[in-house]
């Protein structure tokens, strides 16, 4: 009896997880078609297979000097919040996970109240404005590392707490400061939450639309989500093209992901259960 109903737990959980995966791969599935078609299929909007793939339009979207521009800013912005977020957590994390007194208790409980979405924007554009950085590469770099940094100081945080303290004991008995601690002997044993880290960094900055578009006026700033307005305008949408840009922005994530998949598993587990 426990066998059958364990199996139908089971049928139930695979069929809720089917459900899951079509709600991802059908609007995959339409973007990719659409960008595979003539102008005029593409403007119709449905499921259809095209007539004919039309892989030019990959060719076109590339050709475009905003593409590049776009291309260009979107890795600029990934890497420098990739890097920025990664030592900034790290070096916090290994700070609240070592010390155990009242004050860094009530600092991460500080950096989980970021973890709520707040909607402080128009102080946030007057603080920027103040400071001469709104418009500013290092704004928006910095703005990132500020927003994404909570997330990650939770995880890893929770990942140092179980990395045993006489590590750190043996490394400073042996003349091993508190930066080369951290680089060389800490950082090293957090590569699967420090991997998560990055590919949820990623993400977040590849995938972000409305940041750039607040943050960055400028065209020369654009990253490459906002180049689908190069493709719509008020006499008509380039429904293609502006799916094929679609697609390529798309394509970098999910790649990322399937080859750092297992990190992103074992990193978000370990620093959720440990912490």
């Amino acid at each position: 009896m426990r066998t059958k109903k364990n199996k139908l737990k089971l049928g139930a959980l695979e069929l809720f997880t089917l459900l899951l995966t079509l709600v991802v791969l059908i609007p995959f599935y339409f973007a990719v078609q659409i960008s595979l078609k003539s102008p005029v299929e593409a403007a119709q909007l449905n499921f259809a297979l095209p007539e004919r793939l039309h892989f030019e339009n990959y060719t076109e979207v590339l050709k475009t000097s905003n593409f590049k521009t776009g291309l260009y800013n979107s890795i600029y912005f990934a890497a420098f919040a990739i890097v920025v977020q990664m030592l900034l957590s790290s070096a916090t994390s290994f700070i609240l996970a070592r010390r155990q007194d009242r004050i860094s208790r009530l600092l991460y409980g500080f950096f989980l109240f970021g973890l709520i979405p707040g909607g402080f924007l128009i102080p946030t554009v007057l603080v920027m404005d103040y400071l001469q950085l709104y418009g500013t590469r290092l704004g928006f770099i910095l703005l990132g590392a500020a927003g994404g940094t909570s997330l990650l100081v939770f995880l890893i945080t929770g990942f140092i707490r179980s990395i045993p303290k006489e590590i750190d004991e043996s490394a400073m008995m042996e003349g091993c400061g508190v930066f080369r601690l951290l680089l060389v002997i800490i950082m090293p044993q957090l590569k699967p939450i420090l991997v998560t880290g990055a590919i949820l960094t990623f993400m977040g900055t590849w995938n972000d639309f409305i940041g750039p578009f607040i943050w960055l006026p400028k065209s020369s700033q654009q990253t490459l989500p906002m180049t689908v307005y190069q493709f719509n305008s008020i006499y008509g949408t380039q429904w293609e093209l502006l799916f094929a840009v679609l697609v390529v922005c798309a394509m970098p994530v999910l790649l990322f992901y399937l080859f750092a998949q297992r990190y992103l598993i074992e990193g978000m587990t370990a620093g959720a259960v440990k912490g």
